[in-house]
């Protein structure tokens, strides 16, 4: 039993060696082909991100067995760009046809081959400006109804940035919404932050709530 026991600890030791070697291996290869120039012009968008955000997002990644340039990009830039891309065009000083925080969200929508063989500012906007033509009219509504409830109920700043957060992680603007829905939403995500117990009774097939925030709550509230 005792062996049994010995040999099994060798085992786990040895799995875990081997994980943090071949995590090790991953890393320097990753960040060594972010450091290369030649790498960089192939790429020229990288040139235009920061560099240590780039090396963070490896650092924060498990390891990746497959070693290629491939790996690198949907590791460490992909990432970066659908969280930085309006942070870019405003760096770059790009004129857009929407505010520059909805491509943001319009890049959510663009697969990972498509950005993969984007190399340009405006190649990426061919991507975005079609995805933006049909989410912005729900953006844009959205963006009313939040502020004509924060106005109306006088939202501290962190009770904003709350109700903000949580709509931004958790809505989907592709969902048709009719006026009723549309003013319930943000009374909703209100009251599930900060007075929670009186959402207990809440139907999840509540009609007067958009969907995507009905099935939230009807998981977390059960």
């Amino acid at each position: 039993m005792v062996g049994l026991l010995i040999s099994l600890a060798i085992l786990v030791l040895v799995g875990i060696t081997v994980f943090i070697v071949q995590r090790q291996a991953w890393r320097r290869f990753a960040i060594s082909r972010l450091h290369d120039s030649d790498f960089r012009k192939k790429h020229p968008l990288l040139q235009l991100a920061d560099l240590q955000r780039l090396i963070d997002n490896i650092k924060l990644d498990s390891t990746v067995k497959n070693h290629s340039d491939l790996a690198v990009l949907k590791v460490a830039w992909l990432p970066y760009l659908r969280l930085a891309f309006a942070k870019i065009l405003a760096e770059q000083h790009v004129e857009t046809i929407y505010p520059l925080a909805h491509y943001d969200i319009a890049i959510r929508d663009v697969s990972d081959e498509q950005l993969l063989t984007a190399n340009t500012l405006s190649a990426l906007l061919d991507l975005t400006n079609p995805m933006l033509a049909r989410l912005e009219p729900h953006i844009r509504a959205y963006e009313k109804a939040f502020n004509q409830y924060a106005a109306e109920q006088k939202l501290t700043p962190t009770q904003r940035q709350q109700v903000l957060s949580f709509f931004s992680i958790h809505v989907d603007y592709h969902e048709q919404l009719n006026p009723q829905q549309l003013e319930q939403t943000f009374p909703i995500i209100f009251t599930y932050l900060f007075k929670k117990d009186q959402l207990a009774t809440l139907a999840a097939t509540n009609e007067t709530i958009p969907r995507w925030l009905a099935n939230y709550l009807q998981d977390h509230l059960n």
